[in-house]
């Protein structure tokens, strides 16, 4: 594992934190704004700047920092050129969604959640340690799960989710402890060899992709939050992936094994969880919902392609990761503005001429929507 020269991953991680509490403290609106703007744009820098050494080295590359956190020292961030990649995508998505929502979605509090979201993110795209990730990931899960009127489904289920990933990470370490290994706790050191007993290890994992990315029978809480909640801030955790980045960073690498065996039985469901989602979507008539269960659908198509184990669906399943979320996002987006300017919350029981009315959100809205379908021409068609 190389060292970059600079605490890239750090930077990353920690000026979306200190712009929540900045904007906390902001004397106006305005000025809250400005200092979350900056802060993801420090973020956003950082995490290109990381991309961009990361990617000739074909290697993860840590902080030039270790610390004795939970066993040996190891570094507690480290990042391969995946890892990057998701950090500079989330740090874009949040700057995209700060400078296009409207003013009311941007008050102190909304927009330190917004902040505190992205650290949390970011902390488990670039965690080496598993107590990192564990942290990070209970940040995004309560931010979303006690926001607006989640409701005890939300709550359940994200709980449910961080639960299982702690006691994945404990049977993960403990397994390792029980090797001698000088990092227990430590990703990339889990990875150089296999563990002896992954089952339950691997169990709770899967369980924790289940419940958070949504999939069936689990999708109801994505639903609950776009309809009930921030929907911006909800839309961020869906559009992070963090269950298929789950799959791709602990249990290819660290049981890969269990994840051959298995994860055919998880692409089964997935392609079932789009099929259900489609029949679904069909039915609605509320915007949100619909956007939540094209959510769902897509991001199991993402979790196909990684458990296919072939070269091209690996990587028409990451390709379409960015496509998903840009194109959600941007959709999300449309939808918010929308609703701002005709002060109600839209239903598709009758045409209501919104493309004559707003003709700019209309275009977005059609791109968006056609990238999402793989029309060629789009990033969508070559994923």
């Amino acid at each position: 594992m190389n060292e970059f020269p600079l605490p890239l991953l750090s930077i990353a991680v920690l000026s979306p934190l200190a712009g929540a509490i900045l904007a906390l403290r902001a004397a106006s609106v305005r000025l809250a704004r400005i200092v979350g703007l900056l802060a993801v744009a420090v973020g956003l820098a950082a995490s290109l700047a990381a991309l961009w050494l990361a990617v000739p080295q074909r290697a993860s590359i840590a902080d030039p920092w270790s610390v004795p956190l939970f066993g040996a020292p190891a570094p507690l961030l480290a990042a391969d050129t995946l890892s990057c990649l998701g950090l500079s995508l989330i740090a874009s998505l949040t700057l995209f969604t700060i400078l296009v929502a409207p003013r009311r979605d941007l008050q102190p509090r909304q927009l330190v959640r917004l902040l505190l979201l992205l650290a949390g993110i970011s902390a488990i795209y670039a965690s080496n340690h598993l107590f990192v990730l564990v942290c990070g990931w209970a940040l995004a899960a309560m931010l979303i799960a006690w926001a607006g009127r989640a409701g005890a489904a939300v709550r359940a289920v994200l709980t449910g989710g961080w639960l299982s990933l702690g006691g994945a990470v404990f049977l993960l370490s403990r397994d390792a402890s029980a090797r001698g290994a000088a990092a227990p706790f430590s990703l990339h050191e889990l990875s150089k060899s296999p563990l002896a007993h992954p089952e339950w290890a691997f169990i709770l994992l899967m369980a924790a992709v289940l419940l958070t990315k949504g999939v069936f029978p689990f999708h109801s809480w994505v639903v609950t939050a776009f309809d009930s909640g921030p929907i911006a801030a909800a839309g961020l955790l869906a559009n992070a992936h963090l269950g298929a980045f789950l799959i791709a960073k602990v249990a290819i690498p660290v049981m890969p094994e269990m994840a051959r065996k298995a994860l055919p039985l998880l692409s089964d469901v997935a392609l079932f969880t789009m099929c259900y989602m489609a029949v679904l979507a069909l039915r609605e008539r509320s915007p949100r919902r619909i956007l939540a269960l094209l959510q769902v659908g897509q991001a199991s198509t993402i979790l196909v392609g990684l458990e296919s184990a072939t070269e091209a669906g690996v990587t028409g399943a990451l390709v379409h990761w960015m496509v998903v979320a840009v194109s959600a996002t941007t959709l999300i987006a449309v939808l918010r503005l929308l609703e701002v300017r005709t002060g109600s919350r839209l239903d598709s029981t009758r045409f209501l001429g919104l493309a004559n009315r707003f003709p700019r959100l209309a275009v977005f809205f059609l791109i968006a929507g056609l990238a999402l379908v793989g029309l060629p021409g789009t990033l969508g068609f070559i994923a």
